[in-house]
């Protein structure tokens, strides 16, 4: 299962369309991408960038194309791929704006991470991690759900 973002920029509508798939509780991959109706799209006198914000700071800021390059065009759905990390039950935000022969298209988009999976059904969420009944003991022990202790193995 891959954890995404999705940012895609439709040129004919002239606007951002944001969606989230599958994410995990540490990180996902950021994909941003384009369409228009015209194939390949014309990319020429295209900026863009993304900033990836907790609380009003930023924690990663990235814009396209580097310096000292230009862009012509695309055929591809997917343009850029990146990795945000982050931390379980947060929320962030995603900035996103493209810039083409002057004209600026701006997006925000905020969500919330989830809570990593339960890992048994006898434990519980508590200050932010998964707590099991009975504290771990020090050594090589594994969880037995069943007898509800832990097991040396």
């Amino acid at each position: 299962m891959i954890s995404k973002i999705q940012a895609i920029y439709h040129f004919e509508t002239r606007n951002w369309e944001i969606n989230t798939e599958n994410l995990l509780d540490n990180h996902a991959f950021l994909t941003i991408g384009f369409t228009d109706s015209v194939s390949p799209i014309n990319l020429e006198n295209v900026k863009f960038e993304y900033k990836f914000k907790q609380n009003g700071n930023v924690l990663k800021e990235v814009s396209y194309p580097p310096n000292e390059t230009s862009y012509v065009s695309t055929d591809q759905p997917i343009f850029i791929i990146e990795i945000l990390d982050y931390e379980s039950q947060m929320s962030y935000d995603i900035y996103l704006k493209l810039e083409k022969d002057g004209e600026i298209f701006e997006k925000e988009y905020n969500f919330v991470t989830p809570i990593p999976m339960q890992p048994f059904l006898s434990w519980l969420w508590e200050d932010n991690e998964w707590v099991p009944p009975i504290p771990k003991p020090d050594g090589n022990y594994i969880w037995d759900e069943d007898l509800q202790e832990w097991v040396a193995y």
